[in-house]
């Protein structure tokens, strides 16, 4: 065993010699003489056909005379060797004669054999002993006495008919050395670091090898062709064949594999040139791909967006700093693409609130070096070395201040002091003066009136008895415009009615206007008045129509047609007992009249009876029902109703949104009226209604009312959540869960295909195009959800073509076909291979992929093909109907 390094990926297989396609196993005629014999050395190549006219004298030192020779080599792998030997067509008739001898150098030559003839138009079969396995011996073919004559030989047994095999074997595997990424444009260098090897030479399958020395060129080496691929859109800028290294460009983003084929050949020896006319060694095997490199072609833009103004007009852009005073757009070219700044400046001016600056009239302020003497708003640009400065202020001009303090009204002798001057005169006053908050002139007006003292009439006093405490009350009239003063008392109205005052007791009043010069001059009343008491008051009976109302409702009574209250009584309403001036048992009290339900003291369906009484007051402010003056109206008869109570049932929609719904009544008095929502219905309720508030009202026949909000629920809402949309390739399958609110009683999934799956929420697919999938499910009420979603399917299909293939049964790449994944290609359409002269080789329709056994096994019409690089066109039929053409070489290696 040999160990080579692969670094010129030449192998030098010492005198082993591996064979160009053209010479492999063709039939040869014999050699002219011992040095150009050529070998015989298979199954393939026993039969030799020739004509020894012409040919040469051959050795001495046989037992018969050679007089026109021809010469074969072989190599016994058994002591006997047996040829049939035919001659034929002999210009003398003869026939020819055969010998086996030995040499070491063509020069000296041994007898093996005896000369042993075959006769024209005869076949014989000669057979030749005692060789030694594995030595070189010559068959020397002679034309008896000189004759000449076609002839075919065969070799039926002794030699090998299998050849030597040489086993490559990878210690190390080879690789490809260079960036997994580049940028667009850039080139890039890749090397291959070649396999390290070993290689072992065999006999073959059975049989006996030849030995290495029948094929003794030294100069025989076996080579292989280096051929570089670069991805879609790079090209290379230097060799790509038959070197380690090469250079590529990227010219597209495009991303792909950088790989490499190696294709044998054979450079063959001058010498022996019978070694051309053996296939003396068989390559057992190819050597193993080398992986391809993947490469990821990078090119970015990156945007950047940069907002400056005049208080920061400095950027750093790639290293440069830059000064702006305005927008613009720069490209900085960065690794694997560009930088672009799209620069935004602001040159607004900057606005600067000066405030606001108020003025006396006539007077001006200064601003920036002007002077500015009149209201209005103004602005002022300035430059403060980098930024435009907006000034904005405000200009008041004050108005001036009159400060109007009205008519000052005074009595005789009187004086008004203002401001530290004092003012007795009547008259109009302007008093000029100075606003102590702004410091601008004002000026104060007010007007002097001098008042003279009027006596007011007032008409005589009347006493006012109450006959019950026996007290009296003085009123009196006032001529002239309110208000008055009685006793120090203000008064807005003309009549004056004095508090109660103890019979027998003296009345004073001092009275005046509210001029203030009159109380100077005040009218005096004065005096004393004596009262008895009386029962003056009186009153008619109430209503004797029965007053019915609801629980709910107000009673009022009819009014009294006639009654009287005497001074001094008062009167109020009771609600009691008794049907007849007298008071029965009194139950509410009100000084209106208006009485209202209370189940704490009142039955429904009782007579009650309301009564209007007048007496001197008790106690508690009313009607002292003790006292003998007390007047009791027959009373009008009051009954309160009952209101109806009814049982109320509410159902709530079977389904989120629907309007099934329900409000249904029972225990229920008719007749009655019903409205729901201000709607009047004859039934005891109303159905198809949908969640919500409801206002129910229900009048019976006394018109009282049950009046109430009612709430309908709403179901909870049934939904169902698929996912979201989906891309796969096509081929692949896919599981669609769903995810629900509810344990749906049915489930039914369906495709814009046509496909249908029911009581299931989980389903597998395998769409071979763009499907919208959609789950429709439903409750026990029939309360439906539904979802869908796309699910886009990607025509991308992955098939893998071998670039070489071994036809030598060893059960490795002994075939050409296509691979991929079974869930996307549907079979092989059609496989055309052709030789690189263009020939049609190899055709097959419409089988399996993945086989090897059905692709192409190396032979044409039963006949092996020779060693070389083939192109194949393939039609791929895909799952879907879809076809995809595909073309390309692919090495034979024998």
């Amino acid at each position: 065993m040999k160990k080579q390094q692969l670094n010129t990926l030449i192998l030098a297989l010492a005198s082993f010699l591996f064979i160009s396609e053209k010479g492999l196993c063709q039939t040869l005629q014999p050699g002219p003489n011992c040095e150009e014999a050529p070998l015989v050395c298979g199954a393939t190549q026993t039969l030799w056909s020739g004509n020894n006219a012409g040919a040469a004298a051959g050795p001495v030192g046989i037992d018969c005379p050679m007089e026109n020779t021809q010469w074969l080599r072989f190599a016994p792998c058994e002591t006997t060797v047996t040829i049939e030997v035919a001659a034929s067509q002999c210009n003398n008739a003869l026939g020819i004669e055969l010998a086996v001898v030995s040499s070491a150098d063509c020069q000296q030559f041994t007898a093996a054999s005896s000369c042993m003839p075959v006769f024209n138009e005869t076949f014989e079969t000669l057979t030749f002993d005692n060789l030694v396995p594995g030595e070189i011996y010559y068959l020397v073919i002679d034309g008896l006495n000189g004759d000449h004559c076609d002839y075919d030989i065969v070799f039926v047994n002794g030699i090998n008919f299998d050849v030597p095999e040489v086993t490559i074997n990878e210690i190390s595997p080879g690789y490809i050395d260079g960036p997994a990424s580049v940028c667009l444009g850039e080139t890039a260098t890749y090397t291959l670091v070649p396999p390290v090897t070993e290689f072992s030479v065999t006999g073959g399958s059975g049989g006996c090898a030849l030995p290495a020395e029948v094929c003794n060129s030294s100069g025989d080496t076996i080579t292989f062709d280096i051929v570089w691929h670069a991805p879609p859109g790079a090209v290379f800028v230097s060799d790509s064949v038959n070197v380690l290294t090469v250079d590529i460009m990227f010219n597209d983003t495009t991303d792909g594999f950088v790989w490499v084929e190696l294709v044998p050949n054979i450079i063959p020896g001058t010498n022996p040139p019978d070694s051309l006319g053996c296939n003396c060694i068989t390559l057992a095997g190819p050597l193993s791909p080398i992986a391809p490199t993947p490469v990821d072609v990078m090119y970015n833009i990156d945007n950047q967006y940069i907002f400056l103004d005049c208080n920061d007009p400095f950027f750093e852009i790639c290293g440069i700093t830059y000064f702006f005073t305005g927008s613009d757009v720069i490209t900085c070219q960065v690794y694997c693409g560009f930088e672009i700044y799209h620069i935004f400046y602001d040159d607004t001016p900057i606005p600067n609130f000066l405030g606001t600056f108020e003025i006396c009239p006539g007077e001006c302020v200064e601003v920036l070096g002007q002077n500015y003497c009149t209201s209005g708003s103004y602005s002022i640009i300035t430059f403060d070395g980098n930024c435009l400065i907006n000034n904005i202020f405000q200009v008041i001009v004050l108005s001036p201040q009159v400060n109007n303090l009205g008519t000052i009204t005074l009595c005789p002798g009187d004086c008004f002091i203002y401001d530290g001057a004092t003012y007795c005169q009547p008259g109009s006053y302007d008093i000029a003066g100075v606003d102590p908050a702004t410091g601008c002139p004002n000026s104060s007006i007010f007007t002097i009136l001098i008042e003279q003292p009027q006596q007011i009439d007032v008409s005589l006093p009347v006493p006012n008895c109450n006959p019950v405490t026996g007290n009296y009350a003085v009123s009196f009239y006032m001529s002239g415009t309110p208000p008055f003063f009685v006793n120090g008392v203000m008064t807005n109205n003309n009549y004056y009615l004095s508090t109660p005052i103890s019979s027998g007791e003296a009345y004073y009043f001092q009275i005046y206007d509210s001029s203030p010069c009159n109380a100077l001059t005040p009218v005096l009343l004065a005096g004393t008045f004596h009262c008895g008491p009386l029962c003056l008051s009186q009153t008619d009976p109430m209503n004797p129509e029965t007053l019915e109302i609801c629980a709910d409702q107000i009673a009022m009574p009819t009014p009294v047609s006639n009654y009287t209250v005497a001074p001094g009584d008062t009167f109020e309403y009771v609600l009691h007992t008794a049907a007849d001036t007298t008071l029965g048992d009194i139950l509410l009290r009100s000084p209106t009249g208006h009485f209202a339900f209370d189940d704490s003291v009142l039955d429904t369906e009782q007579n009650y009876y309301l009564s209007l009484i007048i007496g001197p007051p008790g106690p508690d402010g009313g009607v002292d029902t003790a006292s003998p003056c007390l007047k009791v109206a027959k009373g009008q008869p009051l009954v309160f109703k009952a209101l109806p109570q009814p049982a109320v049932d509410l159902t709530e929609p079977s389904c989120y949104g629907r309007q099934d719904g329900a409000i249904q009544l029972s225990d229920i008095t008719l007749p009655y009226t019903l409205q729901i929502n201000n709607q009047t219905t004859g039934e005891s309720g109303l159905s198809q209604l949908s969640a919500g508030d409801y206002h129910l009202a229900l009048a019976d026949v006394n018109g009282c009312l049950y009046d109430t909000l009612l709430h309908i629920g709403q179901p909870a809402l049934v939904s169902v959540d698929i996912g979201e949309d989906r891309f796969i390739s096509i081929g692949e399958s896919v599981s669609l869960q769903a995810v629900s609110t509810i344990s749906p009683t049915t489930a039914v999934w369906n495709s814009d295909s046509g496909e249908k799956w029911e009581e299931t929420l989980l389903i597998e697919v395998q769409p071979l195009q763009t499907t919208v999938y959609t789950l429709l499910i439903a409750d026990e009420n029939g309360c439906e959800a539904t979802d869908a979603l796309t699910i886009q399917v990607k025509k991308e299909v992955g098939i893998y073509v071998p670039n070489a293939f071994s036809p030598n049964n060893d059960g490795i790449n002994d075939g050409f076909t296509l691979f991929g994944k079974a869930e996307q290609i549907d079979k092989i359409v059609e496989l055309l291979i052709f030789d690189r002269w263009g020939d049609l080789v190899f055709r097959k329709n419409n089988f399996a992929p993945n086989d090897e056994l059905l692709g192409w096994d190396g032979n044409t019409r039963g006949k092996a093909q020779s060693q070389g690089v083939y192109v194949y066109h393939a039609t791929v039929g895909l799952i879907g109907g879809r076809q995809l053409k595909l073309q390309g070489e692919v090495g034979l290696v024998r």
